[in-house]
């Protein structure tokens, strides 16, 4: 009597679920894929909120400039900024 230590069969269906290539690179694939998306995505997004830190708007940055220079009082300075937040 022949001893079957390893059933090839059985352990492709097992791993494979139907045993076809798809089935598992398929799905492979797309978690994969999301993955890599969502890399990239957490990338882009910091990138940009580093980048909004740091770039502020030059007539803001001018009109904080005279608010500490006491070149304007604070009443000026507060509605010079609300007008041009917009």
């Amino acid at each position: 009597m022949e001893e079957v230590m390893w059933n090839s069969d059985w352990s492709h269906h097992a791993m494979y679920g139907d045993g076809s290539w798809f089935s598992f690179w398929g799905m492979h694939g797309f978690v994969s894929l999301f993955f890599l998306l969502l890399v990239i995505a957490l990338i882009i997004g910091l990138y940009r909120m580093i980048r909004g830190e740091r770039s502020q708007d030059p007539a803001l940055s001018a009109l904080g400039e005279k608010y500490a220079n006491g070149e304007i009082s604070r009443e000026d300075y507060l509605q010079k900024k609300k007008d041009l937040a917009g």
